[in-house]
């Protein structure tokens, strides 16, 4: 008895080819594909598009030799933005329909995972890709690093926070980080309290200049208190920057004589 049928899996009975098809061959089923794609996403594929990393389309070929994309939608509108080429590979099955199709299409969806971010920022490391390799020497010169789940003040967890920070001001994203290791250390920095120091600094508030108080009104666990409290008040499903931010200025402002305001927070 071969494995197949010890362990009753699935046979492997669809046929495909490999080949290279003329793009306007190609057409896309609205019954099952998103009619609608983003602009934005179409251009970045467009600027990045790279051979060894555009891998090949997914096609189901009907029974009247209609063929219909059903993975690859998008790298297939950047192809032919490009125009670059007459034809785009593609990895062509034999289709029943549309209702194989979409079949095939949601089991392509449902058993692609999803890079994590740390492998991602990993990744762009190693690649010597910017703005990754960049983050990674400022934070080895502070002694710290990216990591997948963080255990004290020198480890962070969460690239994708604190790659967008970095994109909009690199310093204030640096010394979000500085400010935060003093106040949380010897814990681990959560997301929360980097977004709530940044956007004070953003303000144009020094938060170092708090950190003591900050430490004394109970710290970083305090400061998560806080901003959910304020995004439950202000009607929000989830913090965000803004509710970050708040959250802190009203720890820091607690039994404050003259008290520190913002344009947007008239609590």
């Amino acid at each position: 008895m071969d494995k197949i049928d010890r362990y009753q899996w699935g046979k492997m009975e669809a046929k495909t080819r490999n080949a290279n098809v003329a793009p306007e061959s190609l057409n896309i089923d609205t019954a099952y594909q998103r009619g609608r794609m983003s602009e934005k996403i179409i251009l970045g594929i467009c600027r990045g598009m790279d051979m060894d990393k555009f891998g090949t389309l997914v096609v189901g070929e009907r029974e009247n030799g209609d063929m219909y994309v059903v993975d690859g939608q998008q790298r297939l509108s950047a192809w032919k933005r490009r125009g670059e080429k007459k034809s785009v590979p593609c990895r062509i099955f034999v289709s029943k329909g549309q209702a194989h199709e979409a079949a095939v299409f949601k089991a392509i969806n449902e058993n692609r995972t999803r890079v994590r971010a740390i492998d991602a920022y990993r990744s762009a490391v190693c690649a010597g890709l910017s703005p990754e390799i960049d983050i990674d020497k400022e934070l080895r010169k502070m002694g710290m690093r990216m990591v997948k789940k963080n255990g004290s003040s020198d480890d962070i967890d969460f690239p994708h926070t604190f790659i967008r920070a970095w994109n909009i001001n690199s310093k204030q994203a640096l010394d979000g980080l500085r400010i935060g290791k003093i106040i949380v250390s010897p814990d681990a920095m959560h997301n929360i309290t980097f977004k709530g120091i940044v956007f004070l600094l953003k303000k144009g508030i020094d938060v170092m200049d708090h950190a003591d108080k900050i430490i004394r009104m109970g710290g970083q666990p305090k400061i998560i208190q806080m901003a959910r409290a304020t995004a439950i008040e202000l009607g929000h499903q989830n913090v965000n920057d803004g509710t970050c931010g708040i959250g802190l200025l009203r720890l820091i402002n607690h039994r404050k004589r003259i008290r520190i305001r913002l344009e947007s927070d008239d609590k």
